[in-house]
């Protein structure tokens, strides 16, 4: 009876222990970080930014029934799935003892009832500690890249300290990356291409991986849309103490305050030299 007793509590405390990790891999909660850290949408021309919990972004943890409203801050892990509505767009930070990379995540804006992109927080299979993120449909620019691998159902990518734009349609599978800094090595059906700044590549799923010989408009085209989308975006949600008119106050005060402090020698004192006061910031 003892005996039993006790194999019944020995059961009871390996579910209690081993409940937590199902729900958030050890490996997630201890070395891997990833956050949606601003959510934004765009109508007219025009961007806002979404603080509160949205339906414009929703994630659904491994195993869950639910899909949630997300929120900035909001924390991801591995398997967790994120869906988007048009004109909205998510910044997600994962960062890692093997990994680090900021992506600007966005969807095709000519869906309107169904969501526009869909992606997918995922372990790297052949590397322990590593992690990827998986494009189902929809767009990203990749930036401050170390260690990830970025991939879909037609393309892996391997960047090296890069900038990237990379889409998959929705429709076709068919996968596009767009080259502005660094270096990626693109991988589809066992070819592999070298690609470097301003080139292109594409695949379908299960199709021969193809360089694409862009146009100058089309080059342009590509750059003003990683600097649109994700450069230039998130510039307009900077805290009040980044924004430029903060730093130009406080240059002006500061000169204001040098002057009464340290005045310029007038030419009238013969006993003192000209000079200048220059404000280093």
């Amino acid at each position: 009876m003892k005996r039993t007793h006790l194999n019944l509590l020995l059961a009871i405390v390996t579910l209690m222990l081993l409940n937590p990790l199902q729900s958030q891999p050890a490996m997630a909660q201890k070395t891997f970080r990833a956050r949606i850290s601003k959510i934004a949408s765009k109508q007219n021309g025009r961007e806002k930014e979404i603080k509160k919990a949205t339906d414009k972004v929703q994630y659904k943890r491994h195993r869950a029934a639910d899909w949630v409203k997300a929120k900035k801050k909001d924390r991801l892990y591995d398997k967790d799935r994120v869906l988007m509505k048009p004109f909205t767009f998510a910044k997600l930070e994962m960062k890692g003892a093997t990994v680090g990379a900021t992506f600007t995540l966005w969807g095709d804006t000519t869906q309107t009832i169904l969501p526009a992109a869909a992606y997918e927080i995922r372990k790297d299979p052949m590397r322990l500690g590593y992690y990827q993120l998986f494009v189902t449909y929809g767009s990203f620019v990749a930036s401050n890249m170390r260690g990830m691998i970025t991939n879909s159902n037609a393309m892996e990518l391997t960047p090296s300290g890069t900038r990237y734009l990379m889409t998959v349609d929705r429709e076709t599978g068919r996968t596009f990356v767009f080259v502005e800094e660094g270096e990626v090595i693109a991988v589809a059906s066992g070819d592999t291409l070298h690609l470097r700044p301003m080139d292109a590549a594409q695949a379908l799923p299960g199709g021969a991986l193809e360089k694409v010989s862009l146009s100058v408009q089309e080059t342009s085209t590509y750059l003003r849309q990683i600097r649109t989308n994700h450069i230039e975006l998130w510039k307009h949600f900077r805290p009040w103490w980044q924004s430029p008119w903060f730093f130009g106050a406080a240059a002006a005060g500061a000169g204001v305050f040098a002057w009464k402090v340290w005045p310029i020698p007038s030419s009238d004192d013969d006993n003192q030299a000209r000079g200048t006061i220059t404000v280093s910031w």
